[in-house]
């Protein structure tokens, strides 16, 4: 939240120009509650999601572990399975789109079902840009969706 809350002040400020030191200041003072808060340039902040979940889910755990709701190891620990639950798909699915090979026949079959269906063709970019899960696009309930739409398309033509 502390992350997301960043982001969005850094953009509007951004949009007002520099944020002069004495707001940034006074910004931090009222902020001040027993919590180091600290207001940093705009360029600081850039993070893309995924990143900037991730650094959140990081932060929270640092923060439990250093406040002593839980064990510091037992915090990163759950914060490493998170992290590698949620972006394993997202590995998997870089590292078989850089071995530069032909896409297998099912790929294939894939690809020239999205062709003529822009929603899930939209979805299936989402996916490549970690707005939609690799997991939810490609669950066998959206496969039979796309492909049973791809037949009605080629059965209409």
């Amino acid at each position: 939240m502390a992350i997301r809350t960043g982001l969005w002040l850094y953009r509007h400020w951004a949009k007002a120009g520099q944020t002069p030191a004495s707001h940034a200041h006074d910004f931090e003072r009222s902020l001040d509650s027993g919590v180091s808060w600290h207001v940093y340039a705009y360029e600081d902040a850039q993070c893309e999601f995924p990143e900037r979940l991730v650094a959140e889910w990081l932060a929270e755990a640092i923060d439990a572990g250093l406040s002593d709701r839980q064990p510091l190891e037992e915090a990163l620990a759950a914060y490493e399975q998170t992290r590698n639950q949620a972006e394993l798909p997202y590995f998997d699915l870089t590292t078989q789109l850089a071995a530069l090979e032909p896409p297998p026949p099912e790929v294939q079959q894939l690809l020239e079902a999205l062709r003529e269906n822009p929603e899930q063709r939209s979805r299936f970019f989402g996916m490549l840009a970690h707005t939609v899960p690799v997991t939810e696009f490609f669950s066998p309930e959206n496969m039979q969706k796309i492909f049973e739409k791809h037949k009605v398309m080629a059965a209409s033509m």
